[in-house]
């Protein structure tokens, strides 16, 4: 089972952490926070280390989770040699992301609201 929470200490996605574990899951904990409640109580975790957010819509840890969940998918189909072409489109696509996202802040003056 996969726990996904920026902080590692969300109630409910701890509760479901717990009744996992009562059922002898192997858990997997995608975090930001190194050292919280979920990264200690999962079998193994993903910590996505975007550091810390300053407004209340938690953009960069969102987007790093997105980013670690499909590199996760990815490795989990690795064997998988029907799938390899996919595979590799969707690795183009994350070593694009960065000059996209770089391309959208250059352009955030043209953007009117």
């Amino acid at each position: 089972c996969v726990f996904v929470s920026q902080s590692g200490e969300t109630k409910d996605t701890l509760e479901s952490l717990s009744y996992a574990k009562g059922a002898d899951a192997q858990t997997v904990g995608v975090v930001n926070v190194v050292g919280s409640e979920i990264s200690r109580q999962t079998s193994c975790g993903i910590h996505l280390n975007a550091g810390s957010e300053i407004g209340v819509a938690s953009t960069k840890a969102y987007t790093s989770q997105i980013v670690a969940l499909v590199m996760f998918a990815l490795q989990l189909s690795h064997d998988r040699w029907s799938k390899d072409v996919r595979r590799q489109e969707i690795l183009a696509g994350l070593h694009e992301m960065p000059h996209q996202i770089e391309s959208s802040i250059k352009r955030i003056d043209e953007v009117t609201l």
